[in-house]
C-alpha cells in the first residue's frame, strides 16, 4: 500500500486540514488548527515521498504520542517521541521530516530550549521550501532567534508570519511577540485593519 502524505500526527491525506493538526495544545488547539490550515492552503506544494509501510506505520504511532503527551505537559516525553520518529526516516527528502523538526522545535521553545527550538526551525526552513511558506514556522523560528537576541533575523521571521496571518496567529502567545514586530513595520495609510 503506498501513502500520499505523512503528517507529524501521522493522519495519510493531502488535505491542509490533516496536516494543520500538527501543533497542538489543550489551551489553544482550534487557533493553531485554523492558523496552520490557512497557512498551508497557500503554500507551494512539494513532490511527496513515500515511506515503506512499516516505517510509516511506526512514525504515525510514535508521532500520535508525542501530540498527546504534549498536550498533557508531558514535554520531555513528547520530544523523545518525535525524535525517535524522526530518526526513522530514511535519507531524503520526506515530508514528513519538515514537520517532525517542526514538532521537535515546538517541543523545545516550550520548554524554553531556544536555541534547540532555533536549530529544529532552521533545519525545516533550510531543508523544506514549504516550511519558509508556513506562518507557525516562520513565528517560532523568529521568537526563538529573539529569545536569543538576534533581533535583526527575528524581526524578519516574526514580520513574515505577521503579514501571513496577522495579530491571531499570536493570539496565545506572549504579547511581547506581537509588540516587537509592530514595532518594526510600518503600518498602513489609515493604520492597521482589524486582526492586524
Amino acid at each position: 500500500m503506498e501513502h500520499a502524505t505523512m503528517t507529524v500526527v501521522g493522519v495519510i491525506a493531502v488535505s491542509a486540514i490533516a496536516v494543520s493538526v500538527l501543533f497542538v495544545s489543550a489551551q489553544n488547539r482550534a487557533d493553531k488548527e485554523a492558523n496552520l490550515q490557512q497557512t498551508t492552503s497557500t503554500s507551494k506544494p512539494v513532490a511527496v515521498a513515500e515511506l515503506p509501510d512499516d516505517i510509516h506505520k511506526e512514525i504515525t504511532r510514535l508521532s500520535e504520542e508525542g501530540n498527546a503527551l504534549q498536550e498533557a505537559g508531558r514535554l520531555d516525553e513528547a520530544l523523545s517521541s518525535f525524535q525517535r520518529a524522526e530518526a526513522l526516516l530514511p535519507p531524503g527528502n520526506w515530508e514528513a521530516g519538515m514537520w517532525l523538526l517542526a514538532a521537535i522545535g515546538d517541543v523545545q521553545f516550550q520548554k524554553k530550549n531556544f536555541k534547540e527550538s532555533r536549530t529544529a526551525f532552521m533545519d525545516a526552513v533550510k531543508y523544506y521550501d514549504d516550511a519558509k511558506g508556513n506562518a507557525f514556522i516562520r513565528m517560532r523560528l523568529g521568537q526563538s532567534m529573539l529569545e536569543l537576541g538576534e533581533e535583526k533575523e527575528a524581526e524578519n521571521w516574526l514580520a513574515g508570519a505577521y503579514l501571513m496571518l496577522g495579530k491571531g496567529l499570536f493570539i496565545h502567545e506572549d504579547p511581547k511577540y506581537l509588540l516587537f514586530v509592530k514595532s518594526k513595520l510600518k503600518p498602513p495609510k489609515g493604520g492597521w485593519p482589524d486582526g492586524w
